[in-house]
């Protein structure tokens, strides 16, 4: 896949007085593309190239600390190790704590998510849906806008309406023939 990409974090922002605030949905307009890139990043399957996509959107320690958690997330130890794909990212809120600051390069975002990936495994594939509220630190760094910090508050795994197993279908073999086993 080709890298992705936020004109948001390309360039450098330009310096900015201090003497005006930025609006919050500024900010919002900043945020929203840095964390679908956090996701779309896990698109590539060398590690290293994760990492440079992901470098897009996270600075500092943070960096590591998303990669290891959004890949532990992905990869399903319960069912052989299956490797799960985001197939969608959708900021559902997000509330701009002090706007003001981001004229001094620097804001806080509360947020809630949601996303969307298929497990492929044992023949067949499903949607996983999860959704996710945070706290996060967003700066102006000298490669643009990034996320530098970020406290989970929720996580959640939404049921898939779509999916039998979730809505509490019993999946299994019919009695005559589990009785064969």
């Amino acid at each position: 896949p080709s890298a992705p990409v936020v004109a948001a974090t390309t360039r450098p922002a330009p310096a900015r007085a201090a003497s005006g605030p930025i609006p919050a949905a500024a900010c919002v307009a900043v945020f929203e593309p840095l964390l679908l890139n956090v996701y779309t990043a896990f698109d590539y399957s060398e590690e290293s190239d994760v990492y440079d996509a992901l470098a897009r959107s996270v600075d500092g320690d943070l960096l590591e600390e998303l990669y290891r958690r959004i890949r532990r997330g992905l990869v399903m130890d319960d069912h052989d190790r299956a490797v799960a794909r985001v197939s969608g990212v959708e900021l559902l809120d997000a509330t701009v704590a002090a706007p003001d600051e981001a004229a001094e390069g620097r804001f806080e975002v509360a947020a809630r998510w949601r996303v969307d990936g298929t497990v492929v495994h044992w023949g067949h594939a499903h949607v996983r849906i999860h959704e996710y509220a945070a706290r996060s630190v967003v700066r102006r760094t000298d490669r643009g806008w990034r996320i530098t910090d970020q406290v989970i508050l929720e996580q959640s795994r939404i049921p898939n309406p779509a999916d039998p197993i979730d809505q509490g279908v019993e999946v299994g073999l019919p009695p005559e023939m589990e009785s064969a086993l």
